[in-house]
C-alpha cells in the first residue's frame, strides 16, 4: 500500500473541493431547473398548462430514490475514507447532508 499512502493525501483537497460543489448542486435539485427550462421552452409551442403538465415528469433515472441515494452513498463514502487524512471533510459532509435532507424533505412532499 505505499503507493495508496502517497497518493491520498494529495486527492484530500480534491475531494473537500467535490463535496462542497455538492452543496450548490442541493441548491441546483430545489430549483428544479431542467423543469423549469422544459416548461419555458413549451410555453413557446404550447399553452400554459399543456407546458407545465409535458415538463412536468422528472427524469427518474437521475432525480429517482434509487439515484439519490447512490449519490448519497458515494458522499458518504468519500466523508469515511478521508475523514483520517483531512477531518474538515467531515464537518463538510455533514453540511452537505443537511443541505440534502431539508432538499429532499421539500421536493419529496
Amino acid at each position: 500500500f505505499p503507493r495508496l499512502a502517497e497518493k491520498m493525501p494529495n486527492s484530500t483537497h480534491f475531494y473537500l473541493e467535490y463535496l462542497l460543489v455538492q452543496w450548490g448542486v442541493q441548491a441546483l435539485n430545489l430549483t428544479r431547473y431542467l423543469n423549469l427550462m422544459k416548461y419555458t421552452a413549451l410555453r413557446q409551442l404550447y399553452d400554459p398548462k399543456e407546458a407545465k403538465e409535458l415538463s412536468e415528469p422528472e427524469d427518474q433515472d437521475f432525480y429517482g430514490m434509487g439515484s439519490m441515494s447512490a449519490r448519497s452513498t458515494l458522499n458518504l463514502t468519500i466523508a469515511l475514507a478521508f475523514c483520517t487524512l483531512s477531518p474538515l471533510i467531515c464537518i463538510i459532509g455533514l453540511v452537505n447532508f443537511f443541505l440534502a435532507r431539508v432538499v429532499h424533505s421539500y421536493l419529496f412532499v
